[in-house]
């Protein structure tokens, strides 16, 4: 669905796109750095990411590959610090973050990801770089939450239809044909 709204929604050529599914940890690192390094300075780099993620010990944000172990989920892990540090440093103007997972030790399924574990979630993403903005499905350590009739995540459907008009006027009651990140922030 992301894939289909930056390609027709905002015209983006399928080259500047790049679409993974179910891939390991090293190849989501792989395909982070290419994007980071083929944005453009005037432009936008979009991570998009669905899926699981988790906390480590230390209470830092993990990605998780499709090549996870239950019993040891951080190490075939993508720590989302090092996504944002990594980013920011990139060239382009502005980084948005799209994360439709949880952080915590439930799946979207209501399973638990590491039987037993407990883990200690921080409320939101401390301090972020100024060009760097996130949407999560969830701030603490709630499961993002899937919408069946869509046959995506709830966040992924407001994300798109957000970024489709739906956030156009949701600061002043103003519409006015244009979205800007404050709108779709406060939508």
């Amino acid at each position: 669905a992301f894939y289909d709204y930056l390609l027709h929604t905002r015209g983006m050529s399928k080259w500047r796109i790049r679409y993974v599914n179910n891939v390991s940890h090293k190849k989501l690192q792989s395909h982070l750095r290419k994007g980071r390094y083929n944005s453009s300075s005037r432009g936008i780099l979009w991570v998009y990411y669905v899926g699981h993620g988790y906390v480590d010990e230390d209470g830092q944000r993990i990605l998780l590959g499709i090549d996870a172990n239950p019993m040891d989920p951080v190490s075939k892990g993508v720590s989302l610090a090092q996504v944002i540090s990594d980013s920011a440093r990139g060239k382009a103007k502005q980084v948005v973050i799209i994360l439709d997972a949880g952080f915590g030790n439930t799946g979207r399924d209501g399973l638990e990801l590491v039987p037993g574990a407990q883990l200690k979630i921080p409320d939101g993403f401390g301090d972020l770089p100024d060009k760097v903005f996130i949407w999560a499905a969830d701030r603490s350590g709630g499961p993002a939450k899937g919408y069946r009739l869509a046959r995506h995540g709830v966040h992924t459907y407001t994300v798109i239809g957000a970024l489709r008009g739906w956030a156009d006027g949701s600061i002043d009651g103003e519409r006015d044909g244009q979205i800007s990140i404050a709108e779709i922030q406060r939508f």
